[in-house]
């Protein structure tokens, strides 16, 4: 999220999400037989999905229905894009109704806190774990 002038970055968002099909070797996601990378879908190595306000949609479906294993079902990928991306949009629309509402040093501060809360937790519930072994060896391995 940006501030009013557009030029600079306020907050990051993000909308995780899981698509069940890139293309590869096997229907579904990360085929257990692949042996190349080119064999699990659709490859990027980071690709702008929204540039100057628009969806890309010609240009993502290229590069999901490119390469020896595309994407089964490009156009419920180009959906699922669409949901993350007015996911954030919803979010940044909060955001800013936040900020509008108690200012941004208090959101940004209470952001804060709520990092320090995440992160005191997970080192408390680190700390309770004990010592075990890989159940996978050659996970650790170079």
């Amino acid at each position: 999220m940006f501030d009013a002038t557009g030029e600079a970055v306020l907050f990051y968002l993000a909308a995780r999400g899981h698509h069940a099909d890139v293309g590869g070797i096997t229907p579904g996601s990360m085929p257990p037989g692949s042996t190349r990378i080119t064999e699990e879908g659709a490859l990027s190595e980071g690709f702008r999905i929204v540039a100057s306000g628009r969806f890309r949609e010609s240009a993502i479906h290229a590069w999901l229905t490119a390469g020896p294993h595309p994407a089964r079902n490009p156009a419920q990928n180009l959906a699922d894009l669409r949901a993350q991306i007015a996911a954030n949009a919803r979010g940044v629309a909060g955001l800013r109704r936040l900020v509008e509402q108690y200012s941004l040093p208090t959101v940004r501060a209470y952001m804060d806190h709520v990092q320090d809360h995440a992160e005191e937790a997970i080192r408390r519930a680190i700390a309770r774990l004990s010592d075990g072994a890989c159940a996978v060896p050659w996970i650790l391995e170079p």
